[in-house]
């Protein structure tokens, strides 16, 4: 009897975060990239992380969610500044393109990655020699997958794994 009532109130201390987790990963899709350096500008290189796709976001004292139809798709770049003085950063230089009608989609937001998730501003700044770590944030049709990432004019093909 002792063994049953241990084993049922382990069970019950397990099962919140079973829930919590089955419920994470029912709302993201990760997909793993190869690893490449990009050129942002010409003192400015970037590798793209995983891209991941949901439903919604929450934090920032809310939750948004995606029109019918679309998803967010967060692609997670690292930026690498190549020079020994700060460059400035137009983050609305990033776009995806729609692979079925060659339409730019335009960035909504980008996010500040760590324990602490923030908004940060469109046109930001990257120190001397620094790195900045940052998800990109986009609507994107459901029923398609994200190939290709735009660097103001530059079309570049997301290497998946899988």
């Amino acid at each position: 009897m002792r063994f049953f009532l241990k084993t049922a109130t382990s069970m019950k201390n397990l099962s919140l975060p079973l829930l919590v987790l089955l419920l994470c990963t029912s709302c993201y899709s990760f997909h793993k990239v190869r690893s490449a350096n990009y050129a942002f500008s010409d003192s400015i290189s970037f590798t793209i992380d995983k891209v991941t796709e949901s439903k919604s976001i929450s934090g920032f004292g809310g939750a948004y969610n995606a029109k019918q139809g679309y998803e967010f798709i967060l692609v997670t770049v690292t930026m690498q500044n190549e020079l020994d003085e700060e460059q400035d950063l137009n983050w609305t230089e990033f776009a995806l393109l729609n692979p079925e009608t060659n339409q730019r989609l335009p960035l909504d937001w980008v996010l500040s990655t760590g324990a602490v998730v923030a908004f940060d501003r469109e046109e930001s700044h990257i120190g001397a020699g620094d790195k900045k770590k940052r998800k990109l944030v986009f609507t994107f049709p459901s029923d398609l997958k994200p190939k290709y990432l735009m660097v103001g004019q530059k079309v570049i093909e997301i290497p998946y794994m899988d």
